[in-house]
């Protein structure tokens, strides 16, 4: 099993994975304003395993930290992760920022 970490530098990019890997997006979030990271999509083979956030390293009042999302390759079909940034309660309209990574089957 490869862990494979992907950053907001990473949006629009496609990675080769096998099954068993796993995907780990690690992206700034500020909680306290109300914008999350959520899930839009995770198709082919690929499945969410975890969420949790971390604070930044050195806080300062009003700072955020990272959102790891983790998803696990169950399958060697070509998949997708689509993510967006928003506030829930607000709807489509207040999204701000979305992320987007293709996975493609690696070699054996």
């Amino acid at each position: 099993m490869t862990q494979i970490t992907l950053t907001e530098r990473d949006d629009g990019r496609s990675v080769e994975v096998r099954p068993g890997d796993e995907v780990v997006l690690r992206l700034i979030e500020s909680p306290t304003t109300g914008f999350r990271w959520r899930i839009d999509r995770a198709s082919g083979g690929v499945e969410p395993a975890g969420d949790r956030f971390e604070l930044d390293p050195n806080p300062q009042f009003g700072s955020g930290g990272f959102r790891e999302l983790t998803f696990r390759v169950t399958d060697p079909a070509p998949g997708r992760i689509e993510l967006r940034h928003w506030q829930e309660w607000s709807g489509d309209a207040s999204i701000t920022r979305r992320f987007v990574v293709d996975l493609l089957p690696g070699a054996p």
